[in-house]
């Protein structure tokens, strides 16, 4: 999938996914993911939790996550992204907590939680405006059930800021060199704080974001492989296909292939 989590300057986002992985990654608004089909672990906090089928887990602003399908496993389900604007009066809420438990079973919480994630995820007819209210429907209802802890919140602003410069710049030939520079600072300390942070360094998450987008094109358009992998930015065939293979399992035909 295209590496949408990392920036996205509309108030509401929704995407519905199938054997969904992604790297650590982290955003300013408030994400939902709901597992219809089979169950997905989220890693949020540094701890590992699995979103059971017809399960919710919740992300707050500025925590990293990353989501993880295991092999041989299928699922399919949901994303709703919720922009700070769309947070409105609820985003103070969140600053500097986090959640004791950020996943749950959605017969669990109150009805109205259900109600509104089911409506959006089935919602993409339906008026913005409408989906916002359902929106702060689920807030509204969520907040007083979730069990805060203080702690967490808000990263490093900095590495909040190279995430969405390698967002917007992946598909380009880009160096940390170059997103130091940038961003004004220097480019051992950003290797550092991005590392320590996202447990991956520069270009091993600049690969896994160009790999993503790949897998979304080979999923949705008959464009040839080599096409593809300078479309999301790799300077040869012969590295993509690598790079493809370490994150996939597969090479790139042979995944197209295998989705048929």
């Amino acid at each position: 999938m295209l590496p949408f989590l990392e920036h996205k300057d509309t108030d509401l986002f929704l995407y519905s996914y199938k054997n969904f992985s992604f790297p650590s990654h982290f955003h300013s608004g408030l994400e939902l993911i709901c597992a219809a089909e089979g169950s997905i672990t989220l890693t949020v906090g540094g701890s590992d939790w699995e979103v059971p089928q017809n399960g919710l887990g919740v992300v707050l602003p500025g925590q990293i996550h990353s989501y993880r399908t295991p092999a041989e496993t299928a699922n399919s389900g949901g994303i709703i992204l919720l922009g700070q604007r769309l947070l409105g009066e609820y985003d103070g809420e969140f600053s500097g907590k986090s959640l004791k438990k950020p996943v749950f079973r959605l017969k669990d919480l109150h009805p109205h939680c259900a109600v509104a994630i089911e409506t959006l995820l089935r919602s993409g007819g339906e008026s913005l405006r409408l989906q916002k209210a359902y929106a702060r429907l689920f807030l509204c209802r969520f907040l007083p059930e979730a069990d805060f802890a203080a702690g967490g919140g808000q990263d490093d602003p900095l590495l909040y800021s190279l995430v969405k410069y390698m967002s917007d710049h992946y598909r380009e030939s880009i160096s940390l060199g170059q997103a130091a520079e940038a961003l004004y600072v220097n480019k051992y300390h950003l290797s550092r704080l991005f590392s320590g942070a996202m447990k991956m360094n520069f270009n091993d998450y600049l690969n896994s974001l160009r790999i993503n987008a790949a897998v979304q094109l080979l999923d949705s358009t008959d464009l040839p492989v080599t096409k593809i992998a300078y479309e999301v930015g790799f300077g040869n065939v012969r590295t993509f296909n690598r790079a493809f293979l370490k994150q996939v399992g597969a090479p790139p035909r042979a995944y197209r292939n295998s989705r048929i």
